[in-house]
């Protein structure tokens, strides 16, 4: 595949660089690339410990911002940690101040369907993580994979896959063979597949 994505090492390195020359970190084409990866992974992690929408963009806003910052003053070193465990855990100091600003104005934060204590221990933060991460990249696989099939493909792909709808139905439904209903599926799905791996493949951080 052309022009294969940088791995978040890869970008801290032309950062690292950055930094060095003077330049300003935000103008940098590394640092948009970082910006757009982690921040819908942000925005998720912050709502599923219990903020709203909004308060969930603001929170995400400020830690890419403190991220930035610490990445121009040289505070993040690879080899003392990884860096998501570092933006863990300032988009975590984050999401308490913002519910104890809200429980100090006598206001609750938008409810959440899985209850959380102000502090979570280590193991599950990385689990919302993950889970935020897994979200996102088939957020961008499910996005991608629409510009490259026809409508038709991507309904019986749909309606087979996803809504587990028998492949005869799907088939009326979509004006096609059964048998193409089957090679929907499987292209579609293995274009997923290869979209998902290598997005995914975008957060590793070699050590």
């Amino acid at each position: 595949m052309a022009d294969l994505p940088l791995t978040t090492t890869k970008l801290l390195d032309r950062l690292k660089a950055c930094v060095a020359e003077g330049a300003s970190i935000e103008t940098n084409t590394a640092w948009a690339e970082i910006d757009a990866r982690y921040r819908p992974v942000l925005i998720g992690f912050a709502r599923s410990l219990g903020l709203s929408q909004s308060d969930a963009e603001d929170a995400a806003q400020w830690t890419l911002a403190e991220l930035a910052k610490g990445l121009s003053l040289g505070q993040y070193e690879r080899g003392k940690g990884r860096l998501r465990s570092w933006i863990m855990g300032i988009a975590r100091h984050r999401v308490q101040m913002t519910k104890r600003a809200a429980a100090r104005r006598r206001e609750s934060p938008s409810p959440d369907p899985t209850p959380f204590h102000d502090s979570p221990d280590d193991a599950t933060l990385s689990g919302l993580w993950d889970r935020e991460m897994e979200r996102s990249v088939f957020s961008e696989a499910w996005r991608l994979v629409q510009l490259r099939f026809s409508p038709t493909t991507l309904r019986a792909f749909e309606l087979v896959a996803m809504r587990d709808t028998p492949a005869e139905a799907a088939a009326s439904e979509c004006d096609i063979s059964v048998e193409n209903v089957y090679v929907a599926k499987s292209r579609v799905t293995k274009a997923l597949k290869e979209l998902a791996a290598d997005l995914t493949s975008r957060f590793t951080e070699d050590q």
